[in-house]
């Protein structure tokens, strides 16, 4: 008998996995952009992307001067959809939830071990 916290690592590494997986696929491999990137505050499309992430701000409007993050703008611009909060309600997100149970189900047979041998497998190429 597994004890829980084996339980729950041997899932989160599945859950990884699958992920890993299901982003290499053609239609999740790009975010939906709708657009440019508009100001939350002011509308403005004169935004640039900071380099440095500081309360989760990681835009600047060049108009208003307004830091804010992805969370704020509208449309889907995520590379890791469900990263966001605002990801779970996202079409993409949810059409990514069944592949993700397939995958994790497909995976259940697998040792830790297999598991992370697969897993390091992504992160090698």
């Amino acid at each position: 008998m597994i004890n829980p916290l084996e339980q729950f690592e041997l899932n989160k590494l599945r859950t990884q996995i699958a992920f890993t997986i299901v982003l290499q696929q053609e239609n999740f491999k790009e975010p939906e952009v709708i657009g440019r990137i508009s100001c939350p505050f002011c509308q403005s499309q004169r935004v640039n992307q900071r380099m440095r992430r500081q309360n989760g701000n990681t835009h600047i409007c060049q108009q208003c001067r307004q830091n804010f993050s992805l969370e704020l703008v509208d449309g889907c611009r995520c590379w890791s959809p469900g990263k966001l909060a605002k990801c779970h309600d996202c079409s993409r997100f949810q059409a990514m939830l069944p592949l993700l149970k397939e995958v994790s189900d497909s995976l259940r047979n697998l040792s830790r071990q297999e598991l992370e041998n697969l897993l390091s497998s992504f992160y090698k190429h």
